[in-house]
């Protein structure tokens, strides 16, 4: 399951404020859409919260666009924004990308290229983000290398200063003079005392001496009967290329010392030999030798050291990747279950690659959407688009136009012609969440669409036709609701062709399977050594009775496993309230008064159990507003409001933390 996208938008238009997120909702499945009706709003909103995108309007009272944009450019300097303006505000435009505006959006909004827009710069923050993330990586590796190098090079000192102590290393001298090898090792004694030397008669007796040991330096006379001091020379460099040689040469040897520093002789020394020179000429020739071979012992070290970590890295990004292949696999929220879930997993595969029309069943959060992606995923459609449309997020007005589509004119406000759904998703799955929702005149028009397999877009006089894969879903039993007459009963049994009952998470028996596995998930997420849950923690977790279902697991693992360090305990589940009484869904599942609606029915149990988070948060903050705002993920004055509107009281949480309290 991925990280759910998460996107800001601000204006001060209500209308707009409530267009854009059903838009979005319906376009960018698993989006989660944030609105501030001020740019001072969405400050506060900006400090406390990291967001994929933000989209804003340039004009607005107060603060504008414009300001806002820079405020974020300070704060969120890779948070791409969108900037909505109006049609001929030109100059604006320019202000706005010249002010580092990812793009902008012109009103009369389309919303195709809106969704388009924000894809691209979601995902170029993506790719910022990660590349970010790689580079913070790289300091980090390059710092523990210099500490390392650090290391290495306090190591060689002691080293050299050992081989030195030890004799090691040394000049060897090469002539067949014997006065000059009498005599030059005399020298370098004298002006070098630190440097051991050895003397070899004939370029056959130095190759034996320096095939033996390792040298500093040689010194080889240029002219030497049999194997002369250039052919010497040029075993040297073959064999020991990193040893320097200098080259003892007669006057006027112009071209000899030619052909040696071509060679790659070091230097050269011409007779008669100038002591002070020769010395000066060899320290030097030593210290080059030194510095070579101590490059070469830390280039090889590094080499080592890098080898090592990239063995290290290679085994993190392996891990990484299976445990982003085991999220995004389908069914792997439902792998290894047993029960009733198991034979979920048994009809998701017998159904996948049928032509099938399925209906999912189960309550809010049971992981409806997730069953109908694990069916798009296993089917031989799988490479085509995946559509999700939310019924109950689309005023009935609009439901028609977006799952059929318009023509342009087809209605007020329909500047552009636009593709339904059904479209969209050619060749593809469409996926219809709380079915129910439908108006009675759109169960009509789906029916003949599902039968026809054409759709017919508002001002439109011919057909088109559609190829896709259906999936329903509904949280309600739709069988109920066709004996209420709230639903189509020809509708029903073309959508039951194959119906599969997702159960309450609180009838099932995988909640600790589903813990670890959402538990699994954040530590990678976000980067949290979390890997274990108590026996207590878990025992807290299984008397909960789940009334979110598998939604408010994975919410409440993603939360324990921010507040834990290492281990999550009972007190990182403080606003899951363990009670004896009935839980919320049983409540609501007691037989409905008469003449109730469904929708009155669904207000009713979301006020129930607003109510009911806000009671357990301010119990957890013993009446601290402010602080159950945060725990709540939302904004002061809103919580002040619902308060108000449930007729909650701070004050009597603090009594009991009074109360409770030692005198």
């Amino acid at each position: 399951m991925m990280t759910p996208l998460r996107v800001l938008i601000v204006d001060d238009d209500p209308a707009l404020l409530q267009a854009l997120p059903k838009a979005l909702r319906l376009r960018m499945g698993g989006v989660t859409v944030e609105t501030a009706d001020s740019a001072a709003a969405a400050l506060d909103r900006i400090t406390t919260g990291d967001y994929d995108a933000i989209v804003t309007d340039i004009k607005m009272p107060g603060m504008d666009g414009l300001a806002l944009l820079t405020e974020i450019r300070k704060h969120r300097p890779d948070t791409p924004t969108l900037i909505i303006t109006g049609h001929g505000e030109d100059e604006l435009m320019v202000r706005a990308l010249r002010g580092g505006a990812y793009d902008f959006i012109q009103k009369p909004i389309d919303r195709d290229y809106f969704v388009a827009a924000l894809y691209r710069a979601i995902r170029a923050h993506v790719l910022n983000r990660r590349a970010k993330d790689r580079q913070t990586a790289l300091q980090c590796c390059a710092d523990e290398l210099e500490r390392i190098l650090d290391q290495l090079e306090r190591k060689l000192r002691v080293q050299v200063g050992e081989e030195r102590a030890m004799g090691q290393g040394g000049v060897l001298i090469v002539d067949d003079d014997p006065a000059l090898l009498q005599a030059l090792p005399e020298a370098l004694r004298l002006r070098m005392p630190e440097v051991t030397v050895e003397t070899a008669d004939s370029a056959a007796a130095a190759l034996e001496r320096v095939a033996a040991r390792d040298y500093d330096a040689i010194v080889t006379d240029i002219k030497m009967p049999g194997m002369d001091g250039l052919a010497l020379l040029a075993e040297i460099r073959t064999r020991w290329p990193d040893t320097p040689t200098l080259m003892i040469t007669g006057h006027g040897e112009h071209e000899l010392v030619l052909h040696a520093l071509r060679g790659g002789a070091f230097d050269f020394v011409q007779k008669p030999i100038d002591r002070d020179y020769f010395a000066g000429s060899l320290r030097r020739a030593i210290q080059v030798r030194e510095l070579s071979r101590r490059a070469k012992r830390e280039q090889w070290r590094l080499e080592r050291h890098l080898n090592e970590l990239e063995i290290v890295v290679e085994e993190r990004a392996h891990r990484l990747r299976e445990t982003k292949e085991l999220i995004e696999r389908p069914l792997s929220l439902l792998m290894g279950s047993t029960g009733q879930m198991e034979k979920v997993v048994r009809q998701i595969k017998q159904v996948a690659d049928s032509p099938l029309t399925v209906l999912v069943e189960g309550e809010t959060g049971t992981g409806k959407e997730v069953v109908a992606r694990a069916i798009h995923q296993l089917s031989a459609r799988r490479d085509k688009p995946f559509i999700a449309v939310d019924c109950g997020a689309i005023p009935d007005t609009l439901i028609e136009s977006e799952l059929f589509g318009h023509e342009k004119g087809a209605f007020t406000g329909a500047h552009q012609r636009k593709e339904g759904q059904f479209q969209v998703a050619g060749g593809g799955t469409l996926f219809l969440d709380e079915v129910v929702n439908l108006p009675l005149p759109t169960q009509a028009k789906l029916l003949r669409a599902l039968q026809e397999r054409q759709v017919q877009p508002l001002g439109s006089k011919r057909p088109v036709p559609v190829e896709v894969r259906f999936i329903a879903a509904s949280n309600v039993p739709l069988e109920r609701e066709v004996r209420a007459s709230r639903f189509r009963q020809d509708l029903y049994y073309r959508l039951n062709e194959f119906v599969i009952t997702l159960p309450p998470l609180r009838e099932r028996d995988d909640v600790l399977q589903l813990a670890n596995s959402f538990l699994a998930e954040a530590s990678t997420e976000l980067d949290r050594p979390c890997g274990k849950i108590t026996a207590a923690a878990a025992e807290v977790l299984l008397r909960y009775h789940w009334p979110g279902n598998v939604r408010e697991l994975r919410n409440v693992i993603r939360r324990a496993s921010l507040l834990a360090s290492g281990v999550i305990e009972p007190e990182h589940f403080s606003l899951l309230s363990i009670d004896p009484s009935p839980p919320v869904t049983a409540r609501q599942a007691e037989p409905a008064s008469a003449g109730s609606s469904l929708r009155e029915l669904a207000d009713a149990a979301a006020a129930d159990a607003e109510g009911h988070a806000i009671r357990l948060a301010l119990q957890a903050t013993g009446g601290n507003k402010s602080e159950a705002a945060r725990l709540l993920r939302t904004d002061y004055k809103t919580l002040h409001l619902k308060m108000k509107e449930y007729r909650i009281n701070a004050a009597q949480f603090r009594e009991r933390v009074s109360a409770s309290s030692p005198a």
